[in-house]
């Protein structure tokens, strides 16, 4: 399916003007329409011991400061669409990020969001929090930024579920313009009698035009997360494409327990579906 209508999370955090210019560019690239949306934050009013009145000052201020955000906010993603000259759309709306987020992608091709950055001062994980229940495929920009290139050389973390599959096919618009695309499986040294685990899938691919390369890890102690961005980094890679599952109440995922780690630690974007 052709990219037309992107969807980028808006903030104010490191890393979200280089997020936002990306967005702008891909855009650009498929002649797609670009909505940048800013999630207002709540106002928080602290607790006061014997039902001492919160100064109407406090919550003022609070409130200024939210609206300076927003307009900082704005005026970023008013000068990415300027710079790309893309359709576009701007919303703004008070929540919580996730959840706003997750509304909002009902109704998008691509939802763009930043990874978590270590100092930040919003706990939330808004990356983890979108993975569920949006409809649609999510970009996960790493707060570095993106280099130079982007999807011409990929790397598909392989482990034949459902979650890695729907991956591949929502990515598909992406992949089909790459110069080479990597299948990565990791597994046991005793699976090695069943066969090699990336064949069907590359040549499912291959009937779409794309040729790509199975590549097969074997496990060696480290952790799956860090063979699969070792591997990404060793190689050059600019898209990893990735399966994700989790569970709406935990939080719990799966793809080898690696998810989170790749969330946390990747440099390069990730692409993924639920």
């Amino acid at each position: 399916m052709a990219i037309k209508d992107i969807l980028v999370h808006v903030d104010t955090q490191p890393g979200s003007e280089d997020r936002i210019a990306f967005a702008a560019s891909l855009a650009k690239k498929n002649k797609a329409h670009l909505t940048g949306l800013h999630v207002k934050a709540e106002v928080v009013i602290p607790v006061t011991e014997n039902d001492v009145i919160v100064p109407e000052s406090l919550i003022e201020e609070q409130e200024r400061i939210i609206e300076l955000q927003a307009q900082a906010a704005k005026h970023q993603f008013d000068s990415a669409v300027c710079a790309n000259e893309i359709e576009s759309e701007w919303r703004t709306v008070r929540g919580a990020a996730a959840d706003v987020l997750r509304h909002h992608a009902h109704a998008t091709d691509l939802i763009i969001v930043g990874q978590q950055h270590p100092e930040a001062t919003d706990t939330q994980d808004v990356p983890a929090g979108v993975l569920q229940d949006t409809g649609c495929p999510t970009l996960i920009v790493p707060y570095v930024g993106v280099g130079r290139a982007f999807a011409s050389n990929v790397m598909v973390a392989w482990d034949d579920s459902a979650p890695a599959a729907r991956a591949v096919h929502d990515s598909l618009a992406l992949i089909g313009q790459a110069s080479r695309v990597e299948i990565v499986a990791v597994r046991d040294k005793d699976d090695d009698a069943n066969g090699d685990p990336c064949a069907e899938i590359c040549a499912h691919l291959l009937r779409h035009g794309v040729k790509a390369e199975g590549v097969t890890l074997q496990k060696n102690g480290s952790k799956v997360a860090d063979m699969l961005l070792a591997h990404a980094a060793d190689n050059g890679c600019d898209l990893l494409v990735m399966g994700s599952y989790g569970h709406s109440r935990w939080r719990e995922f799966i793809f080898g327990g690696v998810t989170e780690d790749m969330l946390e630690k990747t440099t390069i974007p990730i692409f993924t579906s639920h």
